[in-house]
């Protein structure tokens, strides 16, 4: 993304490259902070995590751990920070909605210091250090339970996949069958890349970019555009899940057209709808 700022010109190529972009600049801003408190500290488990932390490139990549670990840590973080003073069940309320505190939390970690760190249900005074560490392992043992012990099954694009479902049936061969797909999906809810899950339902995305495009201005008639699915809702439709590759993909040659020569040149199909006789 910064190369297309700093391009003294922005081709439509770089443009629609941007929409793949999966920096994670809250990552950026908070993984380093995490780590420098993990690798201090006493359990063994918590320095290796934070040294896979302070290691990443901050790229929401679907073969990486390192996206699965912030996360999680990130929601474990959060709920120690706001359960003790708001209770579970205004805390849940609270995070459920990650557009209402995530700016503001992110903020308050870079900072370092704020009374909602402290866990008031304690005599002692807890710092960000120590909800740092209290959230990493909390993080672990999540994972652990989740997923299993084999952090190879941590991958971000094993556990961060996206489903493609029509309204008959969600689950199962009869799913299946009617074009439902769960796929890795790169990205995350603070990336252009765009996959936001619910906090609690981790990993699941449910918000992501309905339709990706790009505009060549030095050609009226060229439109980069895929969708995740396909151009048509037909249950048993061949069209109806042949674009899932190409928007998944950061270069697929797929173009709409608007000028009638073109259309014509590249259709492959064409469905007439004729009115009722009378």
């Amino acid at each position: 993304m910064q190369e297309l700022f700093e391009a003294p010109q922005v081709t439509a190529q770089a443009a629609w490259a941007a929409q793949y972009d999966t920096l994670n600049l809250f990552a950026r801003d908070l993984a380093p902070i995490f780590a420098r408190a993990l690798v201090t500290a006493e359990d063994a488990e918590l320095q290796a995590l934070g040294d896979a932390l302070s290691a990443w490139n901050h790229h929401d990549d679907q073969h990486a751990i390192e996206p699965t670990l912030f996360q999680e840590t990130v929601r474990q973080l959060a709920r120690l920070t706001f359960e003790d003073e708001l209770g579970p069940d205004l805390a849940a309320a609270y995070l459920s909605n990650w557009y209402i505190w995530q700016e503001r939390f992110d903020a308050m970690v870079q900072d370092g210091r704020s009374d909602w760190f402290d866990d008031v249900s304690t005599p002692q005074t807890e710092t960000l250090t120590d909800l740092i560490r209290l959230a990493g392992g909390a993080a672990l043992e999540r994972l652990t339970n989740a997923y299993g012990s084999d952090q190879t099954n941590w991958r971000w694009g094993d556990v961060h996949r996206i489903r493609f479902q029509g309204p008959l049936r969600r689950d199962g061969l009869a799913g299946r069958l009617t074009g439902n797909r769960s796929v890795p999906m790169p990205g995350s809810g603070e990336t252009l890349l765009r996959a936001l899950y619910p906090y609690h339902q981790p990993f699941g995305p449910q918000w992501a970019a309905s339709l990706r495009m790009t505009a060549d201005l030095n050609d009226p008639d060229k439109i980069r555009a895929v969708l995740p699915g396909g151009a048509v809702g037909r249950t048993f439709s061949p069209h109806l899940s042949d674009q899932t590759d190409d928007w998944m993909r950061e270069d697929p040659a797929t173009y709409w057209w608007f000028s009638d020569e073109a259309i014509n040149a590249g259709a492959r199909s064409e469905l007439v709808l004729q009115p009722a006789a009378r």
